[in-house]
């Protein structure tokens, strides 16, 4: 009864789909042809529009062709020349090869040149252009710009040739010269024939109005080839006569096949020329007669195909609905027998009907036990009201979700969750129930909820990456820790995140961890900000059952705090709390280490033991916290002589300094520590000035090791005690005369400075010509009160080793500018003074300025101020000597090359430098005259030839004989200094030597003077 209802629904059904299939295929080849005719339309005006743009484009080539060609520079600077000059076999092969160089990568039947006046083809590539081509491209010669013209085609009156022609120049020799471009129309109609063959037939896509009347043009073949020709007349009433005298540029006629047809047509860029396309009818629906076929004939077999699916399925049907019910029951029997589901069928009065075999392993019950009992007494009490509220209402086919607990026979509970379900059989209702225990389920969601939360609020940073190394999971304290939010973490590689940090030790961990899947340590981390910080860290992997790597677990703490605890513990532990300086347990350890150093380097140590002479006494007037206070006031003024590290607060009132380097480099040093200890302070309302003693000793000269270096400072200290205190003593034992009087003398050399015990002396140089005075070279000299002279020779080493040679050197300038400016007050014409100068003075910041303000204060003119530089100073770093060099030279200040000779005599290096004038070294002129003289006169011969070469001056130091004067004079050199003129003499024998030698002169130098030397033309 069910079944006959289904067929004859499925039956209508059929007829019906029959019918609407038919309406609609109809209704679609409609439509598909008004597509297919719009289509066509579109595709068509597209096909010939861009036939025009690609015809209008080639046009356009041809005329920039013909454009740059006949303007390119370099034709027409070669044809000029040929013109004006003749054409020489050079000029004709570079013409030619160009013209052929033009048509083989163009493509052009014909490249020329074309004299019009003789009106000849002078040069030509390819064919060459016939009399009546000549003609034609004359005509339109005076014509400014490119130009079409037709040419005739030989042997066929319809043939179509053309050509593009300008004028060279518009004046000049080359105004009568043409630059002929013939070009081959025929290449453009064969492209569009076969890209849109359909629309262009290539018998007729170009059509143009000649002589009065419409023709149309296409490609033909012939003996010479295909070309394009006049294909035939357009006749009247024609669709395309229709297309050239109609408004529109498209419509709608009778092709020449005689079909239906839509033509159209564009202009192109040439005056009267148009590209005309035609699409017949059969074209435009020669898409639809194959799909109209096929869609038949599938139309047939569909409904064919449907028919017969309609009665297999009507047979099948009651045979499909036996076997279903089958394989239910065999279901049903599989969820009793198997499978983990808790399955319980009981009756509306609540009696188990039956169980499957998980159910009575749940309940710990055997199938007599369990069936035919009270489904409630599965339940515990406390769920009961539950049970019974839940399965209330429901009706067949009905089923509800629940959760609950379950009581197993020895009483124990367990946890459920699953669906029951009301059904109908024979008129009976029975409860079916699906569970499944989910006991252990939750007890891991328990367990995972405490992970999360010792996840979320552990103090310590957790990162969890994939096998990849790639962060899954971060927890707020690796934000706290990092500064990295998860979002900017998440899906980056964990190294990423550690750039920087110690990659060896990163590397180090994780090949650890993939070896033991355990690491545990320190290892340097990265925090967002890029400040690097301390971090204790335990990286764990985790494995999987086929033991690859699935998880890698990272957790670490910052050590920051606790390690700037330890620093500051460190620290309190080896500096003193009052002055904060290093303590007695610091110089401890410090010491052994500087030893050992020095002795690896070879170099020296020197310890400087302070101590306040008194000091108990001090405390005893004004109190323990003054005298704080004095000690604190005394290690800050010590910190200006010594580095923080190199100062130490060895004792109550006991101060130890560590020098390195040679000793007698130290005796400033330890000077000025003394006098800054000994300055006046401010105790309440009384002035106090402390008295020191300083103890010294050295390492190697003065002791063996750190210890005996303190014990033999603390015996110096001692002595300088003795001595009456303010006052600093160098342990002398193991210390020869010559070192202890070096530091001596570099503490006098610095009074000698601030008390003015010295003076310059200055040595006149004479020109070699007619030994007329040209300049002085200023010379120290130190009269000391105990010692009487001291030699240069002996005190600058020490001023250099000391340091003081800076302070020296400025002296010596200042020196000399104001003896010049006092000359120049007392009427008379002083020569230029040259001043020596040091390395160290030249190399520091400041030094051209410092020269600049010198001479500005004393009011000195560029010409009258020499500096006087060694070979070895400006090479010591050329190009900052350089820059220092032009710098001085741009002021006008002259600069010489002093003890030229001795150093590395390259004349390479002297083009390099701003140089006025050499000075030979003595060493090379006092040989001049004896037996073993050859070798040093060949090399002032030689130097004065290459200082003439380089346009520089020339000066002899330590000339002595008229023998060596005679020979520099006759060598080239140009002026003199020694004792044959003069020894070097105080102000005052020089101030009598200018009054004599010099007419006297206002105070100021005349205008017209000129520097005495430097280079010519300068």
């Amino acid at each position: 009864m069910r079944g006959r209802p289904l067929s004859w629904r499925l039956t209508a059904g059929f007829i019906a789909f029959a019918a609407a299939i038919l309406c609609l295929g109809s209704l679609v080849l409609h439509q598909a042809e008004r597509w297919s005719e719009r289509a066509a339309v579109d595709t068509l005006r597209a096909t010939v529009q861009l036939g025009a743009r690609g015809m209008n484009a080639w046009l356009a080539e041809r005329f920039a062709d013909a454009d740059v060609f006949s303007s390119h520079a370099s034709m027409q600077h070669v044809l000029r020349h040929a013109v004006e000059r003749g054409v020489g076999k050079a000029e004709e092969e570079d013409i030619q090869n160009s013209l052929d160089a033009i048509r083989q990568r163009y493509g052009y039947p014909s490249v020329s040149i074309i004299d019009t006046e003789q009106k000849l083809a002078v040069f030509s590539s390819g064919v060459r252009p016939r009399h009546a081509d000549i003609a034609l491209a004359t005509a339109v010669a005076g014509v400014d710009g490119v130009r079409w013209i037709d040419l005739p085609f030989p042997g066929s009156a319809n043939a179509y040739r053309a050509a593009v022609v300008r004028r060279i120049a518009a004046h000049g020799p080359l105004a009568h010269f043409v630059f002929y471009l013939e070009v081959d129309p025929v290449q453009l109609v064969r492209a569009l024939t076969q890209s849109s063959p359909k629309v262009f037939d290539g018998h007729g896509i170009l059509m143009r109005v000649q002589d009065g009347k419409p023709v149309r043009f296409g490609s033909i073949g012939g003996p010479a080839g295909e070309s394009l020709a006049v294909v035939d007349d357009v006749v009247a009433g024609s669709i395309e006569h229709r297309l050239l005298t109609a408004p529109q540029n498209l419509v709608k006629g009778v092709s020449g096949s005689g079909h239906e047809a839509i033509a159209m047509r564009e202009a192109l860029s040439l005056p009267g020329w148009y590209l005309v396309g035609v699409l017949d009818e059969t074209e435009i629906h020669a898409g639809l007669r194959e799909p109209t076929r096929v869609a038949m004939v599938a139309y047939g077999v569909l409904l064919a195909l449907v028919a017969a699916g309609l009665v297999l399925w009507l047979r099948a049907e009651r045979h499909h609905h036996f076997q279903r019910e089958a394989e239910m029951a065999g279901f049903y029997d599989q969820i009793l027998r198997g499978g983990d589901a808790l399955f319980v069928l009981n009756d509306w009065r609540g009696k188990v009907v039956d169980a499957s075999e998980s159910t009575l392993k749940a309940f710990r019950l055997a199938r007599d036990q369990l069936i035919g009992s009270d489904i409630m007494a599965l339940a515990p009490d406390s769920e009961r009201d539950a049970v019974l509220e839940m399965v209330k209402g429901m009706r067949p086919g009905d089923s509800r979700r629940f959760t609950g607990q379950r009581r197993r026979s020895d009483g124990s509970i367990f946890f459920v969750e699953g669906s029951v379900g009301l059904l109908e059989i024979q008129g009976r209702r029975y409860f079916h129930s699906v569970a499944t225990d989910v006991t252990q389920a939750r007890e891991l969601q328990a367990r995972l909820q405490q992970a999360a939360s010792v996840f979320e609020l552990a103090p310590a940073a957790i990162v969890v990456c994939n096998s990849e190394r790639e962060v899954v999971s971060v927890n707020p304290a690796f934000t706290a820790i990092t500064g990295y939010t998860p979002e900017e973490v998440l899906g980056v590689p964990v190294e990423a995140l550690t750039t920087g940090a110690d990659p060896e030790k990163n590397a180090m961990m994780v090949a650890a961890v993939l070896e033991n899947d355990f690491w545990e340590g320190e290892l340097e981390g990265r925090r967002k900000n890029g400040q690097t910080y301390p971090r204790h860290m335990l990286a764990a992997a985790h494995r999987d059952a086929s033991g690859e790597v699935y998880q890698f677990v990272g957790m670490f703490t910052d050590l920051t705090a606790l390690r700037e605890a330890q620093t500051r513990a460190e620290f309190h532990a080896n500096h003193d709390q009052l002055t904060g300086l290093p303590n007695r347990r610091r110089l401890d350890a410090v010491l052994p280490t500087l030893v050992r150093q020095a002795a690896e380097r070879d170099r020296s140590l020197t310890v400087v033991v302070l101590n306040l002479d008194r000091f108990k006494s001090i405390n005893e007037s004004f109190g323990l916290p003054e005298g704080d206070r004095m000690l604190v006031a005394l290690a800050q003024r010590l910190q200006a002589s010594l580095p923080a590290d190199k100062l130490f607060h060895f004792g109550a009132d006991e101060f130890v300094g560590l020098l390195e380097g040679p000793p007698v480099g130290h005796a400033l040093t330890i000077n000025r520590m003394l006098e800054v200890a000994c300055c006046k302070y401010t105790a309440g309302t009384h002035a106090i000035t402390p008295s020191v003693s300083v103890g010294v000793a050295s390492y190697p000269e003065l002791s063996q090791d750190a210890e005996s270096l303190l014990r033999n400072a603390g015996a110096a200290l001692s002595t300088a005690k003795c001595r009456g205190g303010k006052t600093w003593q160098l342990y002398e034992p193991a210390m020869n005369a010559s070192a202890h009087d070096d530091m001596l003398l570099a503490v006098e050399l610095q009074s000698a400075i601030e008390h003015r015990q010295l003076e310059l002396h200055y040595q006149p140089q004479a020109r070699l010509s007619n030994w007329s005075l040209t300049g002085v070279e200023a010379l120290l000299r130190w009269k000391h009160p105990r010692r009487g002279m001291v030699s240069p020779a002996r005190f600058v080493p020490i001023a250099e080793a000391s340091g003081l040679i800076v302070e020296l050197s400025q002296w010596v300038l200042e020196e000399a500018c104001r003896t010049w400016a006092g000359w120049c007050s007392d009427g008379l014409l002083p020569p230029p003074i040259a001043v020596n100068v040091s390395a160290l003075q030249f190399s520091r910041p400041g030094f051209v300025e410092q020269v600049q303000q010198t001479m500005a204060r004393f009011g000195v003119a560029p010409h009258g101020l020499v500096l006087e530089l060694t070979e070895s100073l400006i090479m010591e770093s050329s190009e900052a000597a350089v820059a220092t060099m032009e710098r001085l030279s741009a002021m006008g200040v002259r600069i010489a090359l002093d003890d030229f000779g001795t150093g590395y005599s390259s004349l390479s290096y002297l083009t390099r430098f701003p140089l006025d004038k050499l000075k030979i070294d003595r060493s090379f002129v006092l040989p001049i005259g004896t037996a073993k003289g050859q070798e040093a006169e060949a090399i002032v011969q030689s130097v004065v030839s290459m200082a003439k070469a380089l346009r520089l001056r020339v000066i002899a130091e330590g000339v002595e004989t008229d023998e060596q004067a005679n020979f520099l004079k006759d060598c080239g050199c140009d002026e003199m200094q020694g004792y044959l003129y003069s020894r070097p003499i105080p102000d005052e024998a020089l101030r009598s030597l200018l009054e004599t030698t010099l007419p006297l002169r206002s105070a100021a130098a005349p205008s017209g003077l000129q520097p005495l030397f430097g280079r010519e033309g300068r």
